[in-house]
């Protein structure tokens, strides 16, 4: 939608990953982005060594510093109010972790409370992929 706009620093970038599992994981992470901020959300790619990375940054709440060591176990959500209205049921970035630890990359968060977070996933790439 209108609300998503991509930032693509390097393009193509080709590395070796379940193409389904990738999709899942950047849903995961952008349908959160959306849901926690009422701004627009930036989806980055560029390249940083021998990584893919791609950044989903939002303008929304934050994470509070304590508490995003936890985000990515299942079943964590950081405020119990905030679940009932966003529904979910604290899966999502148990998953996103999952998916993108089985694809050799990892997955981390920056986020300052009031001034948003941005979500990083890091991912090998492949050297000599043709398009």
């Amino acid at each position: 939608g209108d609300r998503v706009e991509a930032d693509i620093a390097t393009a193509p970038l080709w590395v070796k990953a379940d193409a389904i599992a990738l999709k899942q994981a950047l849903v995961n992470l952008i349908d959160n982005a959306l849901n926690y901020s009422d701004d627009t959300v930036t989806v980055r790619l560029s390249q940083q060594r021998q990584q893919a990375v791609v950044q989903v940054c939002d303008r929304g709440r934050g994470i509070p510093l304590a508490e995003q060591t936890q985000i990515f176990e299942p079943f964590y959500r950081v405020d119990v109010d905030r679940s009932r209205v966003t529904g979910g049921t604290g899966l999502g970035l148990a998953i996103v972790h999952t998916l993108v630890q089985q694809m050799q990359g990892s997955v981390s968060v920056q986020s300052t409370v009031g001034e948003g977070s941005t979500f990083t996933v890091q991912l090998p790439i492949c050297q000599g992929a043709k398009p």
